[in-house]
């Protein structure tokens, strides 16, 4: 997970709960080992394994609350707080956001937020609520300086009849965060959301067709070489859009030039003319393979 930094407001999306505990452990873990404040609103069984993922990392969730390194807050009670007669109330909103993150802003720390509270919404059906709840966050985003992490159940959203939802989510965000299973039809489908986020956000064509040869290239390497499911992280900063994918293999890659009569091995090759710079970094369970692609001037 990248530092908080450079977050800015990623959306998840996932398909079982192992993954949300995984991604979002992390993202809390890496803030506490950093001295930030770590601000999670979720329900009642996601806080629990939350707790359990921080556990694992080697966290003590008492112990980072009384530090006040964590803060814990119930994601049903507090979007029951702030629904009013079926509709989103923005003063109640603003007023118990300003609650909940007074004593995080007053630490003068760094802060990352994760929240589920637009997910609510969004199972409930309420897509306009959790669109406008999203605005809302960026709203506070830029008020209070955060990183802010949202999650999103994605199974639903993979099929072409949630294109346009897709499309609104990927809009209200300046990171988008997919994992996939070991499976041959994983790199189509982080090819898709990756391209998708990139028209959202008004990248040209041109440069939305180089990204999402390079994340099918990256994502490909995972499926076929680390044989384990893999995630894909894709933001836009302000002179480059940087790709990033995680698998569970500490196996680094190696580029090597080959011709196309070798017929694999071309992968990196490509990512390599394709991006500016690329790397590999180790990680606890294996490494990411990231590659930043720079906007034209």
């Amino acid at each position: 997970m990248p530092a908080v930094a450079d977050l800015g407001h990623a959306v998840q999306f996932y398909r079982q709960d192992a993954e949300l505990f995984n991604a979002v452990g992390t993202y809390l873990a890496d803030g506490i080992r950093d001295r930030d404040v770590s601000v999670v609103v979720a329900t009642e069984p996601h806080l629990r394994g939350f707790e359990s993922a921080l556990v694992t990392a080697g966290i003590d969730p008492v112990a980072a609350r009384a530090d006040g390194l964590l803060v814990s807050v119930d994601a049903d009670a507090t979007l029951a707080g702030v629904v009013r007669s079926g509709r989103l109330d923005r003063a109640a909103f603003a007023s118990t956001m300003e609650t909940v993150m007074h004593r995080a802003v007053d630490s003068r720390r760094p802060v990352r937020m994760f929240g589920e509270m637009v997910s609510l919404l969004w199972n409930a059906g309420d897509v306009i609520g959790a669109i406008e709840l999203e605005t809302l966050c960026n709203q506070l985003r830029r008020e209070m300086r955060l990183s802010m992490l949202c999650a999103y159940h994605g199974e639903s959203l993979w099929d072409d009849s949630h294109a346009e939802a897709l499309s609104a989510v990927c809009r209200l965000h300046s990171a988008v965060l997919g994992h996939f299973p070991n499976d041959v039809t994983a790199p189509g489908e982080a090819r898709r959301l990756v391209g998708q986020a990139l028209l959202e956000w008004g990248h040209a064509q041109e440069l939305s067709d180089s990204v999402a040869l390079v994340v099918t290239e990256l994502a490909t390497n995972a499926v076929a070489h680390a044989r384990s499911p893999f995630s894909v992280l894709a933001r836009s900063e302000q002179q480059v859009i940087r790709i990033s994918v995680r698998d569970a293999s500490s196996v680094t890659p190696e580029l090597r030039r080959v011709g196309p009569a070798e017929g694999h091995g071309l992968g990196l090759q490509m990512v390599d003319a394709l991006a500016s710079t690329w790397g590999v970094e180790v990680t606890a369970g294996g490494k990411a393979v990231w590659a930043q692609l720079a906007l034209e001037p």
